[in-house]
C-alpha cells in the first residue's frame, strides 16, 4: 500500500488539480457573465435545446437524420469503444496486473465516453422520435482526444480472440442502438458522394499521423509537414464553407 506521505503527496496532488477545475469553470462563468449579464448562462442555453436529464429514445437520431447520422453514429461508436478500453483496464488493475497507463490516454478514454454517455442521457428527443444527439461527431473527431486513443489503438492494443469479441458485441450493441436492420438502408442511400470523399479524405489524413508515430520515421519531417498542409488546406475549405454561410457540423 501507499505510505502517509504518499498518501498526503496524492491528496495534495489531487486537491490542486480539483482546485484548478473549479477556479477555470468559474473563470468562463465570469467571461459569460460579462458577456451576456447573466451568471451560468450556460444553463439556460441548454434549457432551451431541451437538454434535461431523461431516459434515451431509441432508436437514435441526430439533427439531419440520414445525412448526418452516419458520422454522428460512427462517433458514438467510439464513445463505446472508450469504454469498452476503460472497462478493461479497471479490470486488469483488479486482477493486480502490472501495467501503466499515460494519463493522456486515461483523460482522452474519459472524455471519448462522458460526451456520447451525456448526450445519451441529456439530449432533447427528436419531433419524430429518438434522442437526438445533436452532431455528435464535431466533439468526438475534431479533437486531440481522438487522435490520442486511435494511436493508443494502433500501436498498443493486442488484437486477440477476447479483444475482437470484444469489439464485436460493442458494435452489435451501437448498432441496434441506431435501429439496426431497418435504417441500413437509409444510411447507405442518403449519404451524398461529397461527404463521402470528405470522409476518406480526413480518415487518410488520421490515420497516416497514426501510422507515421506507430513505424519508423524515415522520412518523418517530410511526411509531417506534407499532412500539415493538408490539414491547412481542409480548415480553409470548412471556413469558407461556414463563411458562405454552410453549416459544417
Amino acid at each position: 500500500g501507499f505510505s502517509r506521505n504518499e498518501n498526503k503527496k496524492l491528496i495534495k496532488k489531487y486537491a490542486y488539480l480539483l482546485l484548478a477545475t473549479v477556479l477555470s469553470t468559474l473563470a468562463v462563468n465570469l467571461l459569460q457573465y460579462l458577456q451576456t449579464g447573466k451568471f451560468f448562462a450556460i444553463f439556460e442555453v441548454l434549457s432551451s435545446w431541451n437538454n434535461q436529464l431523461r431516459i434515451p429514445e431509441f432508436p437514435l437520431t441526430t439533427w439531419d437524420s440520414y445525412r448526418l447520422l452516419w458520422l454522428d453514429s460512427a462517433a458514438f461508436l467510439v464513445g463505446a469503444f472508450a469504454l469498452f478500453f476503460l472497462l478493461r483496464f479497471f479490470i486488469l488493475k483488479l486482477k493486480k496486473f502490472h501495467f501503466g497507463i499515460e494519463p493522456a490516454l486515461a483523460f482522452s478514454l474519459a472524455y471519448l465516453f462522458v460526451v456520447p454517455f451525456y448526450m445519451l442521457w441529456f439530449a432533447g428527443v427528436d419531433a419524430g422520435g429518438g434522442t437526438s444527439i445533436f452532431s455528435l461527431n464535431r466533439y468526438i473527431f475534431a479533437t486531440p482526444f481522438f487522435s490520442i486513443f486511435l494511436l493508443h489503438v494502433l500501436h498498443a492494443t493486442n488484437f486477440n480472440k477476447n479483444t475482437l469479441l470484444g469489439f464485436a458485441l460493442v458494435l452489435t450493441v451501437v448498432l441496434v442502438m441506431y435501429g439496426f436492420p431497418q435504417y441500413t438502408w437509409g444510411l447507405l442511400t442518403k449519404v451524398s458522394g461529397a461527404e463521402n470523399r470528405f470522409l476518406q479524405l480526413t480518415g487518410v489524413i488520421v490515420m497516416a499521423f497514426g501510422l507515421l508515430f506507430t513505424t519508423h520515421k524515415r522520412h518523418g519531417n517530410k511526411a509531417v509537414f506534407v499532412l500539415y498542409l493538408l490539414n491547412v488546406f481542409l480548415q480553409l475549405k470548412l471556413f469558407t464553407a461556414w463563411i458562405n454561410g454552410s453549416w459544417v457540423g
